[in-house]
């Protein structure tokens, strides 16, 4: 049996158990101002780019028949500081809610308005909100009892201005040990990922490196499966900004990203 079969396998058995366990995806989105710069590809900004990447990887996971119904969503906008999007008091979205509806989507475009691009960089803020969110999620009583899978994605074509990179690092060790112990201590939380993806030659690749976990042995595979190798850090979930700067093939190797570390979230 080959290594992809094999995964289409576990995919296969994860399905089936759809109702055991959750999905959580949380974004932790750049909107400042240097969002607001044009790539060159499509006439399209930076932040319009991560628009795009956000509303099909959620539309992807709303669309994946049995396993829809595992995964939520939570979005944190940052600039100068961290905001996260809120509905009738909820911050945490099913993908496929009540009639099928892609609720997280509908929360996600109904955000964009008042998170357009202006401001400095505060990616510690981002990694603090998105600890707080995850912790009350996990302790609270939506899902409770339920074994969690937790992705956080984090996108920024920055440098953190607002703090230093010593509180960046402290707030994302944080994260780390809190997804990590409660794994290894049979905790609700069975597996956590941060992923980091630079969105621009001036980004802090070095700070995005450290703040990401290391790949696990399932989503190498599947990242080198999806060609991805020549875009992805070796051990890091991370994708550093080409040297070719902003193009397509570029643009749809973070969707392709994304989309591989989110639907291997679960499996073994």
């Amino acid at each position: 049996m080959s290594e992809e079969e094999r995964l289409r396998m576990i995919s296969r058995r994860i399905s089936v158990r759809k109702a055991a366990f959750t999905n959580l995806v949380v974004f932790l989105l750049d909107r400042s101002a240097s969002m607001g710069e044009e790539t060159g590809v499509d006439g399209k900004t930076k932040w319009e780019h991560l628009v795009w990447l956000v509303e099909r990887l959620l539309e992807r996971l709303g669309s994946s028949g049995t396993m829809a119904s595992a995964f939520k969503a939570a979005f944190i906008w940052f600039n100068h500081e961290a905001s996260v999007v809120e509905r009738d008091g909820r911050r945490i979205f099913p993908v496929q809610g009540e009639e099928g509806v892609n609720e997280a989507l509908e929360v996600f475009r109904g955000s964009l308005d008042a998170y357009r691009p202006m401001g400095k960089t505060a990616i510690g803020d981002a990694l603090d909100a998105a600890y707080r969110l995850i912790e009350e999620y996990v302790g609270g009583g939506e899902d409770k009892g339920k074994p969690k899978y937790i992705t956080v994605f984090l996108f920024s074509d920055g440098r953190e201005v607002v703090r230093d990179n010593a509180y960046v690092l402290e707030k994302a060790q944080r994260l780390k040990e809190y997804l990590s112990v409660m794994s290894l201590s049979g905790g609700e939380v069975e597996s956590g990922s941060i992923a980091a993806v630079a969105l621009g030659e001036d980004a802090d690749e070095k700070l995005l490196r450290e703040i990401a976990m290391e790949q696990k042995s399932n989503q190498r595979t599947a990242l080198e499966l999806a060609g991805l190798r020549g875009y992805v850090d070796e051990v890091k979930l991370f994708m550093p900004f080409p040297r070719t700067g902003y193009t397509r093939e570029f643009i749809e190797a973070i969707r392709r990203f994304m989309e591989k570390v989110s639907e291997t979230a679960a499996q073994p």
